[in-house]
């Protein structure tokens, strides 16, 4: 935060707010530019448009996974389109994504009109560069160099642990690039607010749709090298796309090329063709898509990211990847990647969390027994933790709404309101009121399950800090019921894929054997 406030040289609270921060650093730059900045409001007004394209994924398990990602996908697409107010031209052509993947549109004008066509349709001069595209060039290049050093002394520090140096160094630079990427990628956050003195719909949107063309188009041409490689017909090797993202299967093509190899030189040639096939192939696709568009540059930087030997995808943005190489950083022990699942929220109890990132490695490599082994043995100790540590946490707002003098909560309360309800109404009923505080909106709460038949006849109560011993309620606890909320069905979730069923009592051959 205090990097942005730095950079955009405005007050410490303003950087909550991207519309601030980048009329800061806008009006500054200009500035010393001497040009005249804008005066009034926007001249569009908000309207509904498309976002980021996000494919279904092939949920399941996938071997020797390869990612692909456009780094600053929204800046970059800036710059390529020349994505500026000054820039923006009145010439606009029907057309939409489909039939720009196809090259179904005639875009020879645009060489004549020396404008550059983003995918909504809205052309740019290329005949200046705009002030935005500017200043996203110049924060990328800080950002870049930061991100290489840190690299380099990421790369230093695997082979040699002593080096504490090393440590204190690359979470200066990870500061650095990482404040530049949130600033980089804020500027889209402010186009596209109806508040920003610059917003136009027609820029907001035309990144928007320029960055699906941009994916999709990446992804089709990598499906078509594909399926003329391997010798395959219609085979669908992307397995995902989230925006900026690629997650292709090499599986096919590592098991022909490298069979009786170890992981790690499986791991090696992944890197090596991906060096030296992938990226070759990828930045001539960009450039055909330039050319196409003709835009102001080609600025489509796809690289690879991860490799790893082993994927799950449960549902979109949800999957677990077994991480060998990240961005050509080859790790001495591999790094478990967690994406949308229960381990990574706040709303999971921190014990469930835990077992749950603990389960990754009987997942990935163990065998359907094995997994209800660990889950057998996690429960027994779940039976005796305390309460506090196995209710689930949560927000909380809207108590009145939901109050009832009559019959204390209304029907249809969500279960955490009416928990917090009814633990307002015991400290009401027992008089405990001057030594806990009631539940109140914009709190911090964990709630659990009760068994029937129990003092206050209800399967709920919420909570603040601890359960009050005075409400009679720690042995009726429904353990079993807030083990499969809290883990079990979380846990599943993540072997769906595998066809697993970890409460059934039949024994299914080892997947990974």
């Amino acid at each position: 935060m205090l990097f942005r406030s730095y950079q955009a040289k405005i007050n410490y609270d303003d950087v909550f707010s991207p519309v601030k921060t980048w009329e800061a650093i806008i009006y500054n730059y200009l500035r010393d530019k001497n040009i005249v900045i804008p005066t009034g409001k926007p001249k569009s007004y908000a309207e509904e448009y498309e976002g980021g394209f996000v494919k279904d994924p092939l949920v399941g398990v996938h071997k020797w996974v390869a990612s692909f990602d456009l780094n600053s996908l929204y800046p970059h697409l800036i710059m390529q389109y020349n994505i500026s107010p000054e820039t923006l031209t009145s010439i606009k052509i029907p057309c939409d994504v489909k039939t720009l993947l196809n090259k179904e549109e005639d875009l020879s004008f645009a060489a004549h009109e020396n404008v550059t066509v983003t995918a909504n349709g809205w052309c740019y001069t290329k005949s200046k560069q705009g002030f935005l595209p500017a200043l996203m060039e110049s924060m990328y290049s800080d950002r870049s160099k930061h991100k290489k050093h840190m690299l380099k002394c990421e790369q230093e520090y695997e082979t040699d642990k002593s080096n504490k140096f090393l440590v204190k160094e690359i979470s200066r630079l990870n500061n650095l690039q990482l404040g530049l990427k949130i600033l980089l990628n804020s500027a889209y956050g402010a186009l596209a607010n109806q508040y920003f003195k610059y917003f136009d719909v027609r820029m907001a949107e035309g990144i928007t749709l320029s960055g699906q063309l941009s994916i999709q188009w990446m992804a089709n041409k990598l499906n078509a090298f594909m399926n003329e490689t391997l010798k395959t017909s219609g085979k669908d090797y992307v397995i995902a796309i989230d925006t900026d993202s690629i997650y292709l299967s090499l599986e096919d093509l590592v098991e022909k090329v490298c069979e009786g190899k170890t992981t790690e030189q499986k791991i090696k040639y992944m890197d090596k063709v991906c060096e030296e096939v992938f990226q070759k192939f990828i930045d001539k696709g960009y450039k055909e898509l330039a050319d196409y568009m003709n835009a102001y540059s080609q600025k489509m930087i796809m690289k690879r990211e991860v490799l790893a030997d082993k994927g799950i995808w449960i549902a979109k943005k949800r999957y677990i990847l077994n991480v060998h190489n990240s961005e050509g950083v080859q790790y001495a022990k591999p790094k478990i990647k967690v994406m949308g699942l229960e381990l990574v929220k706040t709303s999971t109890p921190m014990v469930c969390r835990k077992k749950l990132k603990d389960a990754i490695p009987v997942i990935l490599e163990g065998s359907e027994t094995q997994l209800k082994e660990y889950v057998s043995a996690f429960k027994n100790e779940f039976m005796s933790l305390p309460v506090e540590a196995i209710a689930k946490p949560s927000g909380i707002n809207e108590i009145n709404k939901w109050e009832d003098e009559n019959s204390i909560y209304a029907k249809g309360t969500p279960i955490h309101v009416r928990g917090a309800i009814l633990h307002n109404h015991q400290l009401k009923l027992k008089k405990l009121t001057n030594k806990f505080q009631f539940i109140r909106n914009g709190d911090n709460i964990k709630y659990v399950y009760l068994r029937k038949p129990n003092p206050i006849q209800e399967n709920i109560i919420s909570f603040s800090d601890k359960l009050p011993k005075e409400f009679v309620l720690d042995n009726y606890v429904d353990r079993d019921t807030q083990f499969e909320k809290v883990f079990f069905d979380a846990l599943q979730i993540m072997v769906n894929p595998l066809g697993w069923n970890i409460d059934d009592s039949a024994n299914l051959d080892d997947f990974f054997g």
